[in-house]
């Protein structure tokens, strides 16, 4: 970073979120200097980052096209949108004319390296590719073309906040509505930026609909499914999270979610003050540590997971379903209807095994190669088992009321109709 400060000219253009947005140019070159691209590390807060992993396929596309006519570089015809983290934008930008404070007017921004970098908040595949045609140049030995594209002028759109939400807020709105963020990135930065606080993305949640408030305490549980669960832990993945086989941590809070619902709604009719969040987390854990128990030589044995498939993700949210189902039935049905004993506490991983262990060990169903399989060897992978055949919506229904139907008939419950 250079020890002599930037001069930049700028015209003041909008107000957003409280947040003055100016217009200017940087060279190539400068921004190479002072740029910095804040990118999302799996499992931090998003004042570590918020930017999704870059895109190698796409900078060497924008590389070449800039390479090959660096007279007319019509990649970079958008502006690329930087915020500097100083808390008092007034403080450091200077208007031309002493009197001038309105928008349209021009100002002075005098970067100085205290500052600290200049963050990349959208646009960072077009500046690195525009880098990598710059070291391109040099590499071939092209003085001229290295030059020329080092001092291209490059339209920047400019906020100085220290406020990292906001700056975040600003990359998730233009890669909302304008260029496609994934959903696993928009999932994490809606549900990090409402838990901060952040009256931008709790209005979202709120506005949009884009999440509900279930979803959010969903994606909590998710959460902390990935930092302490015993059987999950290490199958889930975030965003910017390479982990092939893993479970994105969206699909894990969609997949729980109507667990949660189901859990909060019958906390609330009984008049319970227990944290439903709290509890959803104990009911699952204590689920998949049955499982475990369950199949414990088999579907769980480390030297033989890579075997079966029920910690992928389809088979996943069948037993997501089966949980759900039980937690709605265990009082309200099997207990006040059928008058089948209270098997106790669902947050007791024993109370699990003493539900699921014998129906799942004795569920049968045929494989592809319509032989019959029977208890762990349903969830065989490929052809061997049999649950990877339900994979659309309404085949993991129907598997889902199945594994159902053997659970309640082994405990003596027979319905005159599947729900």
């Amino acid at each position: 970073m250079s020890k002599n400060y930037i001069s930049i000219n700028l015209i003041k253009v909008q107000n957003i979120l409280d947040t003055d947005f100016f217009t200017g140019t940087l060279t190539l070159n400068q921004i190479k200097e002072i740029g910095k691209v804040p990118v999302y590390k799996a499992w931090k807060p998003l004042s570590d980052g918020y930017q999704r992993d870059e895109n190698q396929r796409r900078i060497d596309q924008i590389r070449d096209r800039i390479y090959a006519n660096p007279d007319s570089i019509d990649t970079l015809v958008d502006a690329v949108n930087l915020n500097i983290r100083v808390s008092d934008a007034s403080a450091h930008i200077e208007p031309v004319q002493k009197s001038a404070s309105d928008y349209g007017d021009f100002f002075t921004f005098k970067y100085i390296d205290s500052y600290g970098p200049a963050y990349i908040v959208d646009g960072q595949h077009r500046i690195k590719g525009a880098l990598a045609a710059l070291e391109k140049a040099r590499a071939d030995g092209d003085d001229k073309v290295a030059d020329k594209l080092a001092n291209t002028r490059i339209n920047i759109s400019l906020t100085l906040t220290d406020d990292v939400y906001k700056e975040a807020y600003v990359f998730y709105l233009i890669n909302k509505y304008a260029k496609a963020v994934s959903p696993d990135g928009a999932h994490r930065l809606i549900v990090e930026g409402h838990n901060s606080g952040d009256i931008n993305f709790y209005n979202e949640v709120v506005r949009s609909g884009t999440m509900s408030q279930d979803d959010i305490c969903a994606a909590n549980i998710a959460d902390l499914m990935a930092a302490k669960s015993n059987v999950w832990s290490t199958r889930i993945r975030d965003f910017n999270d390479s982990g092939a086989g893993k479970i994105s941590i969206r699909a894990l809070t969609l997949m729980l979610k109507p667990t949660f619902t189901s859990v909060k709604n019958t906390l609330k009719a009984n008049g319970s003050k227990l944290d439903p969040e709290t509890k959803t987390y104990q009911i699952i854990e204590a689920y998949w540590d049955a499982l475990e128990i369950i199949f414990k030589n088999t579907i769980f044995n480390p030297l033989k997971q890579k075997e079966y498939g029920m910690m992928k993700s389809s088979q996943a949210e069948v037993m997501f379903k089966v949980l759900k189902f039980i937690c709605e039935v265990h009082i309200k049905d099997w207990v006040q209807r059928f008058n089948v004993k209270d098997f106790g506490d669902l947050s007791d991983s024993k109370t699990w095994v003493k539900i699921l262990k014998t129906p799942l060990n004795n569920v049968s169903d045929s494989n592809p190669s319509n032989t019959k399989v029977k208890g762990h060897e349903c969830w065989y992978v490929g052809k061997a088992g049999s649950m990877g055949l339900y994979t659309s919506s309404a085949a993991k229904r129907d598997i889902a009321q199945k594994l159902v139907y053997e659970i309640e008939t082994s405990h003596g419950i027979v319905r005159s109709q599947v729900i």
